[in-house]
């Protein structure tokens, strides 16, 4: 008899292993997060199967390539690595075999990094501070 992954999933929330675990290093909103991406993104899409037969392929298009058609690049990445966090946990508890995540990592859009410029002369910070000082003045 498989165990289901609704059976894993309704532990990790209810008992909150996955979240709690590193609570301490994380906030509230960001704990929040990682539980909407979970609920969302894995539960709804994968969740009814037995987590012993979900495959790289299976989460690849199942779940990765819908969040990639959003364009959410880092999301898919934080989704996939959510879902190693769970099927790690299901191999210690004998519930999986093999963490599928593990063959995804290249088959995954590397998000685009945004450089943003940094104020770096006393010029600019002075007249950023300005600038910055007027915004609220016009907005109360």
């Amino acid at each position: 008899k498989p165990i289901c992954t609704m059976a894993l999933t309704d532990a990790f929330i209810k008992n909150t292993k996955l979240f709690d675990k590193t609570s301490n290093d994380r906030t509230e909103s960001t704990q929040s997060k990682l539980k909407g991406w979970f609920e969302h993104n894995i539960w709804l899409l994968i969740g009814h199967r037995p987590i012993s037969q979900i495959t790289a392929p299976d989460l690849l298009e199942t779940v990765v390539k819908r969040l990639e058609a959003r364009k959410v690049h880092h999301t898919a990445h934080c989704v996939a690595n959510l879902c190693s966090h769970v099927f790690k946990h299901a191999i210690l508890t004998r519930r999986a075999e093999l963490d599928p995540t593990l063959n995804l990592q290249r088959a995954l859009v590397k998000p685009t990094e945004a450089h943003y410029s940094a104020v770096t002369k006393p010029e600019e910070l002075t007249s950023l501070l300005r600038s910055i000082f007027g915004y609220a003045v016009i907005a109360q």
